[in-house]
């Protein structure tokens, strides 16, 4: 299990999220949230 770090964007604002996402899974944000392509890993723990 990795931790993702996010920016996600909607048309009301930007939010930073984190989510648990199985190695080699992608974080996948509910619409109308758009993933900010800069993204990094933190270590789970």
């Amino acid at each position: 299990m990795e931790i993702i770090e996010a920016i996600v964007t909607a048309n009301d604002g930007t939010y930073r999220v984190l989510e648990a996402v199985e190695y080699g899974g992608t974080l996948t944000p509910p619409k109308p949230f758009g993933l900010d392509p800069d993204t990094g890993v933190l270590p789970a723990g």
